[in-house]
């Protein structure tokens, strides 16, 4: 089977071969895919993190809805790779703008802090990973949004360090 990068490289194009300390290494660079729908929710997830909510008959079909309606207002955690009340903590500039409007909040980091590199995970530093991972900060320099979807997609599965 294909790796992530052969497919890319062979389909896509978008694989960039770098030289690090005379090895080789290809990343892929500047995907700008939309992130996987997972990233803001994830009902499995959700119903495991929250077990009253299958207690009061929600499942994986309809608890999306009580995260859109509810949740994510409470500041509940939609997924497993944003937590809006970890990002409020890492961001106290934010945490004095929005105080307890996680919803607000949550479409900063979508919009913006992800963007700017901003912490949002007790799991991943954008900033951290690149500093970490010396062929990523190559490929993407300050692309926070490329690095946080590399890790999403490939990095926490090689075991590359977010933290």
């Amino acid at each position: 089977t294909l790796t992530d990068i052969d497919y890319y490289g062979a389909n896509i194009g978008l694989v960039k071969s770098i030289d690090l300390d005379n090895q080789k290494s290809s990343v892929l660079v500047s995907v700008n895919f939309p992130l996987p729908k997972e990233i803001d929710f994830d009902p499995e997830f959700y119903l495991k993190k929250y077990p009253d909510l299958a207690a009061n008959g929600y499942s994986v079909v309809n608890v999306k809805d009580h995260w859109l309606n509810q949740g994510i207002y409470e500041g509940r955690q939609g997924s497993h790779y944003f937590d809006v009340k970890v990002y409020l903590q890492k961001n106290s500039d934010l945490k004095n703008v929005f105080a307890n409007n996680y919803y607000a909040a949550f479409n900063h980091w979508v919009n913006n802090g992800i963007h700017e590199g901003r912490q949002g995970s007790p799991y991943l530093d954008v900033t951290v990973y690149l500093q970490k991972n010396s062929d990523l900060k190559q490929a993407y320099g300050s692309d926070y949004y490329a690095a946080f979807t590399h890790w999403l997609l490939w990095g926490n599965k090689e075991g590359r360090q977010g933290i």
